[in-house]
């Protein structure tokens, strides 16, 4: 089985400028459920994530509200994500 996913690692990387997969090659390919849910997630924690840098970068937050915009984070569903993300590593890791 190592030598297959070996295999299955290099077909991945070989010739690509990019990464497709996880660098280290440890997430397992995701389920539809999976892809839609991080799908959904990532476009809030994204969209949130740019504008609270403009906001940092104009002056316009503090990072003394660091804390709240991790709440926030939360809020939109970052450890969803994570947990997505983890469940993931721990079908690769079997």
């Amino acid at each position: 089985q190592s030598d297959s996913k070996e295999r299955f690692h290099d077909f991945l990387y070989q010739g690509s400028d990019h990464r497709i997969f996880h660098d280290l090659g440890v997430l397992a390919i995701p389920t539809v459920e999976e892809i839609n849910k991080a799908n959904e997630i990532s476009t809030d924690l994204e969209t949130y994530s740019k504008e609270l840098l403009t906001k940092l970068i104009m002056g316009e937050k503090s990072l003394d509200d660091w804390d709240s915009y991790i709440q926030d984070l939360k809020d939109l569903g970052l450890d969803d994500l994570i947990a997505v993300q983890q469940a993931r590593v721990d079908r690769a890791m079997k």
